[in-house]
């Protein structure tokens, strides 16, 4: 269940918590009702495990099909999908992420993991509430990232397939349950997105690029452990506050173990490539 957030949800939208933008705001964001979406979506929670799953089976069945000799996708064609992926992960992590630092140095990091949602979706400055659901559509897209890999023969790896089809459920159960630490969460992997995708894109150009993929999977590790402290620290705060910190432990439990299983995947995924000394970031 949602934590009850009745005496929020009358608060008046046209009053921002800052004075001040940052970022140009469109009117359509302003206007959007995420209350009466996340209502919708609720009625349609099984959407995204039916697709994880519709995603698997088929991930499963081309891959023992595919008789076709290796090819190389397009360069153009990965440089204007990863192109198209970064620059809609940076719109939305334009209002995520600076919500969140803006929070975060402003009111502290209890706030920032505790803060009521509809709180969130008050602030002047970025407005994250469509940006958040934005993100969701992202992972839904993220998807296709598989296609190029099959068509090029290479290995599909386990942290591949079970981050995506997590992030793209947990994303909408977060949203969906109106969990408080869902901006830490959506900012740093919007953030990550950003700069993998932008790595691809630019990579296409030129392979020069390349020197930087052993800084890109210090940060892929990073995440995980930061979003696994900021889950913990919410639980924490829970319990030592449950007027304040209104979070769903369900919710917040499974974001712990998620974070766990990504960090012990990427781990794993990207051993080889240091006893090699290639680094190279994984998609």
């Amino acid at each position: 269940s949602r934590p009850n957030y009745d005496g929020y949800m009358a608060v008046n939208f046209d009053q921002p918590l800052l004075d001040f933008d940052v970022f140009p705001v469109t009117s359509f964001e302003t206007s959007w009702n995420y209350r009466n979406f996340v209502q919708l979506l609720s009625g349609y929670a099984q959407i995204p495990a039916t697709v994880s799953v519709m995603y698997l089976l088929c991930l499963l069945s081309v891959s023992r099909l595919i008789k076709y000799k290796k090819r190389k996708p397009p360069k153009q064609l990965i440089f204007v999908w990863n192109l198209l992926l970064a620059s809609a992960s940076v719109w939305a992590a334009s209002r995520v992420s600076v919500s969140l630092v803006t929070v975060l140095f402003t009111e502290g990091l209890h706030a920032s993991i505790c803060k009521p949602v509809p709180e969130w979706y008050k602030l002047k400055l970025t407005r994250p509430a469509f940006a958040v659901w934005v993100s969701i559509l992202l992972q839904l897209a993220r998807l296709g990232d598989t296609i190029f890999l099959l068509v090029a023969r290479q290995h599909v790896g386990m942290y591949h397939w079970w981050h995506r089809t997590t992030v793209l459920v947990y994303s909408w159960t977060s949203f969906v349950h109106l969990s408080p630490i869902q901006f830490w969460l959506v900012g740093m992997n919007l953030a990550m997105q950003s700069v993998v995708y932008g790595h691809q894109a630019l990579q296409q150009l030129s392979p020069a690029v390349h020197v930087f993929s052993s800084g890109i999977s210090v940060l892929q590790l990073l995440q995980p452990m930061i979003a696994f402290l900021v889950a913990l620290w919410s639980v924490i705060a829970h319990n030592d506050q449950p007027q304040t910190c209104l979070v769903n432990p369900t919710v917040v439990g499974i974001a712990l173990l998620l974070q766990a299983s990504y960090f012990v995947l990427l781990w794993r995924a990207l051993r080889p490539t240091t006893t090699n000394r290639r680094h190279a970031h994984v998609v």
